[in-house]
């Protein structure tokens, strides 16, 4: 980080929050679906009454200065700030961290990484048994991997999510924050290859329509069907599975993106587990099924115990979850909160029932129904 460039301190983060409600002002229902901080409630409410003046410690000890002094202990930390989850490419990661930076009114230089996350997962912690350093600040990830870490014991405890004042919204698990839901249980079309009134509108049309026999795509992982059992419970997804493994002859591809570029190419006409909002931008024909309810998945942000850059790494989580992070992402990667105003996925849910996977149900199902949906699948 530099640590000539000025800190913020609470006037920038209150200068931001001042934005932010000039923006929420024109739009009462945005107000009702961001999800927000404590002191940002609090700045709502004073400000409702005319109450707001104006200070640099109006927040004074809570999130506003537990931010300023993470700039400050950020300042000390030296090299890139580790981010294993999402792939950016060299450009993107520019971006991120001009933005971060632009926030908090100081450097901040990130990395953002991925690979196959159960296979990452096992090599740090095995590492982290050897004595190695895992080399990550923040590993952002989904219920079942954080949960293989935190049974590891090699992520930080919940103290340093308590220390950001984040909604309880936001909270995964006790000691990981949710930063965006991803469409793995959403169902994408070709739209070159679909006419509109052939487009599925519920996970039943997915096993009644015989027309999409031998034309649909599935990635080859049973976490998928524990996902949309959250929405139509564990008789109807069996019932899913088992018809489109059965007279649907759906074809089982190695990951997610293998999906989509098969429906993209028109090899198949639907791809479950995925949604094509980035390639829909370069004018792909891609199209989200309007599918209700709408199955979201969270992942979120879990800090590591032996963290080189603690405070750096607390810094971008919180980033992330304000509309700034969010926006951030949403350009970037097509990703955000379900709940976020504006960004594709939020527009994707209107008029629909957004159901929300929980953690908890993650962990429990895979236990319970791994098995199940593995043996429908051939999965061995």
């Amino acid at each position: 980080m530099n640590k000539s460039l000025p800190h913020p301190g609470g006037r920038a983060l209150i200068g931001t929050w001042l934005r932010q409600a000039k923006s929420i002002a024109r739009n009462t229902r945005q107000t009702l679906l961001m999800p927000i901080t404590f002191p940002q409630r609090r700045f709502f409410l004073l400000l409702a009454v005319g109450l707001f003046v104006p200070t640099a410690r109006l927040w004074a000890d809570e999130p506003a200065e537990a931010i300023a002094k993470l700039i400050e202990q950020a300042k000390q930390e030296t090299g890139k700030i580790e981010v294993f989850g999402k792939p950016l490419n060299p450009q993107q990661n520019e971006e991120m961290s001009r933005r971060i930076s632009a926030f908090y009114r100081t450097t901040i230089v990130t990395d953002f990484f991925s690979a196959l996350h159960a296979e990452k997962a096992g090599s740090v912690i095995q590492n982290v048994k050897l004595g190695v350093n895992s080399g990550i600040d923040v590993f952002w990830t989904g219920a079942t991997i954080a949960q293989l870490l935190k049974q590891n014991d090699v992520v930080a405890g919940p103290e340093w999510v308590k220390a950001l004042g984040l909604s309880p919204t936001l909270a995964m698990s006790d000691n990981g924050v949710r930063i965006d839901d991803e469409t793995l249980a959403s169902v994408m079309y070709n739209t070159s290859v679909l006419e509109p009134v052939q487009v599925p509108k519920t996970y039943a049309d997915l096993q009644k329509d015989k027309s999409l026999a031998h034309r649909i795509a599935l990635p080859r992982t049973a976490a998928t069907f524990i996902y949309i059992s959250y929405g139509i419970g564990e008789d109807a997804t069996i019932s899913l599975a088992r018809a489109l493994m059965g007279p649907q002859q759906a074809t089982l591809f190695p990951t997610y993106p293998d999906v989509r570029a098969r429906v993209l190419s028109g090899e198949f006409a639907i791809g479950i587990g995925t949604d094509g909002i980035m390639a829909k931008r370069t004018g792909a024909p891609a199209g989200l099924a309007p599918i209700d309810p709408m199955v979201v998945v969270p992942t979120g942000a879990w800090l590591m115990k032996d963290a080189q850059h603690p405070a750096g790494g607390k810094l971008v989580v919180y980033w992330l979850t304000t509309p700034d992070g969010q926006k951030a992402l949403n350009d970037i990667l097509g990703i955000s909160l379900v709940t976020t105003p504006g960004t594709e996925l939020s527009k994707q849910a209107e008029g629909k029932t957004p159901k929300i996977v929980s953690y908890d149900y993650v962990v429990s199902a895979a236990s319970k129904m791994l098995p199940v949906y593995n043996q429908i699948l051939g999965i061995r």
